[in-house]
């Protein structure tokens, strides 16, 4: 975990800031663009919405299971094998 967390922090590519407390890292990513969407009652209706359905629709925009396993197979990607080497000391042969 702390050779990923160092791996952002070098490498911040894919972070907008990053902070540490006495817990450990707290990161934050990269934000998805912003989806607007407009919602309108049918004639002669008021709209109501319930918060769980506004968090739904979001939701339904937003597939956030594609973004974890973007970043999931981002970190799986990287190669620690040369960045350990360097990290340590040692040449790479």
């Amino acid at each position: 975990m702390e050779l990923i967390a160092d791996f952002f922090i070098r490498n911040n590519n894919e972070i907008d800031n990053f902070n540490r407390n006495n817990r450990g890292y707290i990161f934050q990513f990269k934000k998805t663009a912003i989806v607007n969407k407009f919602i309108i009652g049918k004639n002669d209706e008021e709209l109501k919405l319930k918060f769980n359905t506004l968090v739904k629709i979001i939701n339904d925009s937003i597939n956030m299971e594609d973004v974890k396993h973007k970043l999931s197979n981002f970190i799986s990607n990287l190669n620690f094998d040369v960045y350990v080497s360097s990290k340590l000391g040692f040449e790479n042969k």
